[in-house]
């Protein structure tokens, strides 16, 4: 989908990114290499988007350092909603989806733009259309073309990217409303806690094969898409089945109920670990899918000293992510991206453990799946991160910590204060002595990374000295806390 953006776009929208992912400052020259473009064109790009979002966002230069001041609700998705809402090859591609054009002139006319122009922006659009999803848009008639799961993959993540969180594009086909009472009327009965952003998913998902099915597209289902008889239970309690038939304005059957909740209903899909567990001894693929996520998390546990409270729960997850790989939404170019830019940061934390997850996440894919799949991959690494209870927390204290001591000329009552305070501002990577010693002789100064005192040390210790008030300051805990960062990275670099 990328493709289909100005490079003009994309680099003002990779502006706004690294500003905003670099605390909102960045030396000039140390933006112009990420950026891989000139003084002149960054400045052009500056300029641009000050008078574009002047209300919202300001970016000044001030001693060679590009600062980016902000409202605290505005962000880089806001530009990029207004890009891709004003991006004329979008436009086209989702009047197409509600409304079928007859011709391509007729698109053109809509489009206040020539047919020959028309014919260009269309060769341009199938460069994007076929390299990311492998459809393509046909000019006679004029429709995409391709395998429908991979034409509803497209509209999932081009609604997703276009609208914001809570809007819904949807309103003259389907109520959100009565389509989310149904979801929930339907999902209760499940033995899986959903949150807000998968219902949110789930629901443009939902929607989606709802309108296709409309239109007369439906998907070639496989043979695992065979319905959990579960799920045809929920729709027939207490008329569930009826309701949404009227809701849809479309007659139930069972194909068209698999189609509607097409990639919920398959059978490598688990609904809870229990159930994952019970469908390994009646399907050889979730049985090596199971066993193998089984050692790749002992394979870690063992090798980096971790322990995971939840581990049912992570594999079961890990293993719907690569079910789920092929439809699900946040699989969309900017939460790409996002992935990308945490499992960067990620890797500073902890290169090792991201490194030895990656390679055993790859060996799974291709072992169990046959697949080899950069994004699904990376979502998969993603995902262990974040759900797995305590990792983050195990990760750092298993790390080399900076050592500081705090000294003071009042007494040691005072320093241990200072130390109290300083403690609570700083990363806790950092671990805090205070001397409390008669003979300051005693204390082997060097051994401490960062030396806090509220009296000159007057000493050349080789380590980091920080004079303070009696009181740190934000501006002296700003400075513990950035040499902190600094030796950490240091000390945790191989």
């Amino acid at each position: 989908m990328k493709r289909m953006i100005s490079k003009v776009d994309l680099r003002r929208l990779k502006l706004i990114d690294v500003l905003t992912s670099s605390e909102n400052t960045i030396p000039f020259d140390e933006l112009s290499k990420v950026m891989s473009s000139s003084e002149r064109i960054i400045l052009d790009d500056i300029r641009e988007l000050n008078k574009e979002y002047d209300e919202a966002l300001q970016i000044s230069i001030i001693n060679g350092n590009v600062h980016i001041k902000k409202k605290l609700n505005f962000g880089f998705e806001d530009i990029l909603h207004d890009v891709l809402r004003s991006n004329q090859s979008f436009q086209n591609l989702e009047s197409l989806f509600f409304n079928p054009y007859k011709s391509i002139e007729k698109m053109a006319l809509d489009s206040y733009t020539s047919t020959s122009t028309m014919y260009r922006k269309v060769m341009h659009i199938n460069n994007s259309l076929y390299e990311g999803f492998n459809i393509k848009l046909r000019t006679t008639p004029l429709s995409i073309e391709g395998n429908e799961s991979d034409i509803r993959k497209f509209y999932y993540q081009l609604f997703t990217s276009k609208y914001k969180f809570f809007e819904w594009p949807f309103h003259a086909y389907i109520n959100e409303k009565e389509l989310e009472s149904f979801m929930y009327s339907f999902i209760k009965e499940l033995p899986l806690d959903i949150d807000f952003a998968f219902f949110r998913n789930m629901k443009f998902i939902i929607a989606i094969n709802i309108i296709r099915i409309k239109k007369g597209f439906k998907s070639k289902l496989s043979s695992n898409n065979d319905i959990d008889p579960f799920i045809l239970e929920v729709l027939d309690k207490n008329h569930t089945h009826s309701k949404f038939s009227k809701l849809i304005n479309l007659e139930l059957n069972l194909e068209t109920i698999k189609d509607i909740f097409y990639g919920f209903v398959d059978e490598l899909i688990s609904y809870s670990s229990n159930e994952l567990i019970e469908s390994a001894t009646r399907n050889i693929t979730i049985s090596q899918s199971y066993f193998q996520m089984l050692n790749i998390i002992k394979q870690l546990t063992t090798k980096f000293d971790l322990t995971i409270p939840n581990q049912e729960i992570v594999i079961t997850n890990l293993h719907n992510t690569v079910t789920l790989g092929q439809i699900e939404v946040t699989s969309n170019f900017v939460s790409e991206d996002r992935i990308k830019s945490f499992l960067q940061s990620a890797k500073d934390i902890s290169p090792h453990f991201l490194n030895e997850a990656k390679y055993l996440f790859t060996e799974y894919l291709e072992d169990v799946f046959g697949i080899k799949d950069d994004v699904l991959l990376n979502t998969m690494l993603f995902n262990i991160y974040t759900h797995w209870h305590g990792l983050y927390s195990q990760l750092i204290a298993n790390k080399n910590k900076v050592n500081i001591v705090v000294l003071s000329s009042t007494d040691h009552l005072h320093a241990r204060f200072m130390g109290e305070v300083i403690m609570y501002d700083i990363p806790n990577h950092a671990e805090i002595t205070v001397i409390e010693n008669t003979f300051i002789d005693e204390v082997d100064l060097y051994s401490y990374d960062i030396i806090v005192a509220n009296f000159p040390i007057g000493k050349d210790l080789k380590n980091t000295q920080i004079y303070v008030n009696n009181l740190p300051t934000s501006q002296d805990l700003q400075n513990i806390t950035e040499e902190v960062n600094r030796i950490f990275k240091l000390k945790n670099a191989n």
